[in-house]
């Protein structure tokens, strides 16, 4: 396995291994032998970004003065809609969540003062969150890093460089006390996400680590790093991110609706574009099945999301119908009470109903 040995004076305590001062890049990297883009610069910026001294000589972009403007500020939340964003799906995590394992983005902001992603490596960012773990006393289990760009996103902050980051502890605990360390110490403001589908670690990092509809392979991080002794990622994942994979119904149903594939011509263009981008089981899939099963697909998924909306109207057009035969009925009572001088069976219920 391909490795990065660094001889930092910081010291992480890792629940299944203490520090190692190794990190590990995943198995694909042996092929490129390196795990980060410039060693150099991940020297350079490490011990700025673990440093609690703000004040020092060093002229890093990521360790900002306490004195910043608006360094406290909070950033205002994406304007772009969850359906035009690539990571606009995740649950933001609720200040009185406990969960074992977190989710971490640290996106481009526009507040003068506070560090922007490309003043940070992946090893310095990572060691910067588990440094706030560590001084709250948390024991990890593991953590992954991916750093991300997505060009087709309509979001601005995704199309710039941003980091993800996946933390497992050994005990559910709450996020709020390292996210307060974070920011006081090391003036990061990330955003912390979790989700019920995402309670195990492994479902996380394979939101991280497989294709998607809404994230092509082309966007993926192609040298995500690992903690110390992280285990390895479980076969299918590492057969879905090959391509090696079965769409399954949910994904079929996700790309249908979200991106309005009505047509089979759409439908087609969608698994073309998703092929270029480097993940080929679109194309599979629409060449396995015959055009008439994918229509039933488009068809069954288009009805599915719009079953709640006819649902109510359904149910609005059936009062409508009841209504419309009670004035009916109180019409032709009215008339007869003209007539034959009849006493109206009309109650006040009933008026109520017609009102």
């Amino acid at each position: 396995m391909n490795v990065l040995v660094w001889s930092a004076a910081a010291q992480v305590t890792f629940h299944r291994a203490p520090l190692a001062q190794v990190c590990f890049c995943h198995p694909q990297s042996i092929r490129t032998s390196r795990i980060f883009s410039n060693p150099t610069t991940e020297q350079a910026v490490m011990p700025a970004c673990l440093s609690k001294s703000s004040s020092s000589s060093s002229s890093s972009s990521s360790a900002p003065s306490d004195s910043a403007p608006n360094i406290v500020a909070d950033e205002a939340p994406d304007p772009t809609p969850a359906t035009d964003r690539v990571d606009g799906h995740e649950r933001s995590a609720a200040t009185g969540d406990q969960r074992t394992v977190y989710l971490w983005t640290f996106s481009h902001t526009t507040i003068p003062g506070r560090p922007q992603p490309t003043g940070f490596t992946r090893l310095s960012f990572a060691l910067a969150v588990i440094s706030a773990y560590e001084q709250t006393g948390k024991v990890v289990l593991q953590w992954a890093v991916f750093m991300e760009v997505h060009p087709s996103s309509k979001s601005d902050r995704e199309q710039r460089l941003h980091f993800h980051m996946i933390v497992e502890t050994e005990h559910a605990c709450r996020w709020v006390e390292m996210a307060k360390h974070l920011r006081n110490g090391h003036k990061i403001f990330a955003s912390v996400a979790t989700s019920s589908a995402r309670k195990s670690y492994w479902a996380a990092f394979s939101y991280l680590f497989v294709p998607s509809a809404k994230k092509p392979k082309a966007d993926l991080d192609a040298d995500y790093l690992l903690s110390p002794g992280h285990e390895d990622p479980p076969q299918q994942l590492a057969n879905r991110r090959a391509g090696m994979r079965r769409i399954t119904p949910l994904e079929i149903y996700t790309a249908i609706v979200e991106h309005g594939l009505n047509s089979l011509v759409k439908l087609y263009a969608h698994a073309a574009r998703q092929h270029h981008s480097g993940d080929s089981c679109w194309l599979h899939h629409c060449m396995k099945q015959p055009e008439k099963k994918l229509k039933e697909e488009i068809s069954k998924a288009l009805a599915m999301a719009g079953a709640v909306a006819r649902l109510a109207t359904d149910k609005q057009n059936h009062i409508e119908t009841l209504r419309a035969a009670l004035l009916h009925h109180v019409h032709a009572t009215v008339m007869q009470s003209l007539v034959g001088s009849i006493t109206l069976p009309l109650t006040v219920s009933t008026w109520q109903i017609i009102a």
